[in-house]
């Protein structure tokens, strides 16, 4: 009998400490891969969210610095074109300014 009351006891106290978790939070764990049952309390659950947010954002972030060798030459090519348009756009008006001052 008494094993049973301290599992009864034991599986209140589970099922207790994950009432204290809202849906939305149980949600946002169960979608992280998380089992809701691992935390005990909100701010515990709200915690481990955010680090594991965190991490996904830093490799996301990792990910996207890797850039491929060729797409950086056709970047570089494109900035270096793309300058060169600048300049001779500004030269062209400034000759055009110089035309109508009669400089």
């Amino acid at each position: 009998m008494a094993i049973n009351a301290m599992s009864y006891v034991a599986n209140s106290y589970c099922c207790s400490a994950n009432a204290l978790i809202s849906e939305e939070t149980r949600r946002k764990l169960i979608a992280l891969g998380i089992d809701p049952a691992t935390v005990t309390s909100e701010a515990q659950a709200r915690a481990l969210i955010e680090q594991v947010e965190k991490a996904r954002e830093a490799k996301r972030k990792e990910e996207n610095k890797k850039i491929n060798p060729e797409q950086y030459e056709y970047t570089k090519e494109q900035n270096n074109e793309n300058t060169k348009a600048v300049i001779m756009t500004m030269e062209y008006g400034a000759n055009i300014n110089k035309m109508i001052l009669g400089l």
